[in-house]
């Protein structure tokens, strides 16, 4: 056996014990966004208290009164949005809910019955919405859910954004945990050179930079605001809404299996519903082209998956 390969094998095997030894020493369940939402059921009865009410006043007032809140959407059980409303001379904070309403929407439609989301691209906000009943989406100040939580901020993000439950390592054990990633890296740079010819053609094809300003036909994507342009029409999207568009660009005029789409926009980890994508790209093209005024970006590909037709602009 060759020397590179004898390396390889024992890099391989002293990884696989070290990582063993940590998931047993130092991991434990996932559990933040259970603690989050439980906190947040206790802490936010208020709404539903003051929407049974019909004391959209009391709301106000309350909400500005909340520093953990930046503001407030609800929908009754028909779908309708009760709360801003919108008949009624406008807040400071509704602008946030008008501006991202279908961005809400597709959000709610993947809660079952809790959903969240980063609101920037640093997630110092973060959407929660709860679809039980009546509808509630809130957009929460991630520093000071932090800081209620005991928890710190990028922790608490990851576990709220996770969509499976993971095994990560316990606060107190974080040190060691560090430790151990650096020896994996050591061992694992020591072979590197092995793999440098097999590196993934795919990821260096496109030399796109997911946050540079990118076009798909008429359209363009800014992925630092969030938000697509096509002419004079401009809307956000989401995060999910940006790994769908990203992928289909980087495949341009291919046949995306929905697969490798819920691999981009969901995860490795996440087991497909059987409507999950599709409720998700119809919505994302009313995003996209409300008025169907323009050539379509995704196009649907039956019994296999969906392309973005670049050769069609």
């Amino acid at each position: 056996m060759k020397f590179h390969q004898l390396t390889l094998s024992a890099a391989l095997a002293v990884t696989t014990l070290l990582v063993s030894f940590a998931s047993f020493a130092i991991t434990q369940p996932n559990d933040t966004r259970q603690q989050t939402e439980l906190f947040l059921n206790n802490e936010l009865t208020w709404i539903r208290d003051y929407i049974n009410e019909n004391n959209q006043t009391g709301l106000r007032i309350k909400q500005a009164s909340t520093p953990l809140i930046e503001t407030i959407a609800v929908w009754d059980a028909n779908h309708d949005l009760i709360f801003p409303d919108t008949q009624s001379s406008a807040h400071l904070n509704d602008y946030i809910v008008t501006n991202n309403y279908s961005r809400l929407e597709a959000l709610l439609l993947t809660a079952t019955p809790t959903a969240w989301e980063a609101y920037d691209i640093n997630a110092d906000a973060l959407f929660f919405c709860q679809n039980e009943g009546l509808s509630v989406c809130v957009l929460l100040k991630a520093a000071e859910l932090s800081t209620a939580l005991s928890i710190p901020k990028d922790q608490l993000v990851t576990g709220l954004l996770a969509e499976n439950k993971h095994l990560v390592a316990s606060q107190n054990d974080s040190y060691f945990y560090s430790l151990i990633l650096i020896l994996l890296t050591i061992l694992l740079g020591s072979t590197a050179y092995i793999f440098f010819q097999r590196k993934n053609k795919e990821s260096t094809s496109t030399g796109h930079d997911t946050n540079d300003i990118f076009e798909m036909g008429d359209m363009r994507i800014d992925p630092r605001r969030m938000s697509i342009t096509r002419g004079n029409y401009s809307e956000q999207i989401s995060v999910r809404d940006l790994k769908l568009l990203t992928c289909l660009f980087q495949h341009p005029d291919e046949v995306v299996s929905k697969d490798k789409l819920y691999n981009a926009g969901w995860g490795r980890d996440f087991v497909p519903s059987s409507r999950s994508l599709e409720q998700h790209i119809v919505t994302l093209r009313k995003k996209l082209d409300p008025k169907r005024q323009y050539k379509p970006v995704i196009e649907t590909v039956h019994g296999q998956g969906y392309r973005f037709p670049k050769d069609s602009f």
